[in-house]
């Protein structure tokens, strides 16, 4: 279960200046007229910086009397555009856990070098949210941490600010079972209402422009008449407020001031409800996100005696039929609108890790108890977390890169991938 993350950007320093209205004058001679060659540039900024999942593009304006100027950037990586008397650099996303550098833009106009702007680029940052032999734990890249102090058997839900502060939602199982929030800034809150109901809290997203801490969660108890009472609840700033019509909640996401909740069997955008069509016996929704403005939801559905994968656009169903049992509990959209599914296809613990593009079906793994627990898409490249069995018999929680697989959790112990959130 996980929604995608909508783009952030941390500059440096560098790149804070170039918000600042400053213009630089650099004068030569043309040749032809002999007059001087005046170019200004705003702002001054000779470096900058980007983020690497979702790096925000920046732009300088260009004046000048030249007859031509042009720019030019010496790294695949960093881009271009000169429309519009503007120059707007960017950078493509940063797969890789090293540092991107020495990439130089190059402005001359008439022939002369007039400004050089260099650039570099922050390391990808992957954490994945889980468990490590029945604990709690999440890795940041693949440095491991356990969460002893929740008493947490697994984590649903994670969110990085950009100061750094991990935000986690999470359940420890037993007679009663326990949700719980946690961040390292301000320690662990229980979620359970009731003293003999259990509980667990699920998705969680912060929106930073407005200071908020969301998180979802699910309670269940007996009532004094023998009657069971299953409640979910949207979670503002620790403050609960119930879904009377849901019995669980599950993926958030906050955009432009509204905010969309996922519930059974529809999703709401602050108070407005949308149903998803009901497909073949039964609809079984786990992920969802917000791309322009339509809310896809992601998830599967019951066909006779297998489950099939399906997504829904603002409601309306896209199924995808399959002769093997499938699970979904990851959505993504590109930026070109084609949307993607990450789960599992195999029965049991007999399946294997895969995704599924506009409805076709790519395996990642063989079949070794292995899926995929968070998916994203950038520029059309893939960031696939997931799990799957190795030799001595352990779940091993690893990263794909676009193809590239990186061990997160060393093999020693059983580990599973629930969640994910990059940088």
């Amino acid at each position: 279960m996980r929604s995608t993350i909508s783009p952030r950007s941390i500059f440096g320093s560098a790149a804070i200046l170039m918000l600042a209205s400053i213009a630089l004058t650099s004068c030569s001679e043309d040749p032809e007229t002999k007059e001087p060659v005046e170019f200004l540039i705003t702002p001054q900024s000779r470096e900058i910086s980007f983020t690497a999942a979702y790096p925000e593009s920046c732009t300088y304006e260009i004046s000048t009397n030249a007859q031509s100027w042009k720019a030019e950037s010496d790294a695949e990586w960093l881009t271009i555009d000169t429309s519009s008397s503007r120059l707007i650099i960017s950078a493509r996303p940063n797969l890789s856990f090293e540092e991107r550098s020495g990439a130089t833009v190059t402005i001359t106009a008439d022939d002369s070098t007039m400004f050089q702007i260099t650039a570099t680029q922050d390391p990808l940052q992957v954490y994945t949210g889980g468990s490590e032999n029945s604990v709690a734990a999440y890795w940041f890249n693949n440095e491991k941490h356990i969460m002893t102090e929740t008493g947490g058997n697994t984590i649903n839900g994670i969110h990085v600010t950009k100061d750094g502060t991990v935000h986690l939602t999470g359940t420890t199982y037993g007679a009663k079972s326990l949700g719980f929030y946690w961040s390292n800034s301000s320690g662990t809150v229980y979620t359970n209402r009731v003293d003999e109901g259990s509980g667990s809290a699920f998705d969680v997203f912060v929106d930073e422009e407005n200071s908020n801490i969301y998180f979802t969660t699910h309670e269940g108890w007996t009532n004094s008449d023998g009657t069971q009472t299953y409640q979910a609840a949207l979670w503002t700033n620790m403050e609960p407020k119930d879904e009377p019509e849901s019995m669980s909640a599950g993926d958030i996401y906050v955009e432009d001031g509204k905010v969309y909740v996922m519930y059974d069997g529809y999703y709401k955008i602050n108070d407005e409800k949308t149903e998803l069509e009901i497909i073949g016996d039964g609809n079984y929704p786990s992920c969802m996100t917000v791309h322009n403005g339509d809310v896809y939801v992601g998830g599967y559905y019951l066909n006779t005696d297998r489950f099939c994968p399906a997504y829904w656009i603002n409601g309306k169903a896209y199924p995808i039929p399959t002769d093997i049992n499938s699970q979904i509990y990851s959505i993504s959209v590109d930026s070109n609108g084609d949307v993607y599914l990450g789960g599992s296809e195999g029965p049991g613990l007999d399946r294997r890790a895969a995704y599924w593009k506009n409805g076709e079906m790519t395996a990642i793994t063989e079949y070794a108890n292995a899926c995929i627990g968070e998916m994203f898409v950038l520029d059309g490249e893939t960031i696939i977390i997931y799990f799957e069995q190795n030799e001595a018999g352990n779940t091993t929680v690893k990263c794909s890169m676009n193809g590239e697989i990186i061990d997160i959790s060393d093999g020693s112990a059983p580990s599973y991938a629930q969640c994910g959130f990059i940088i």
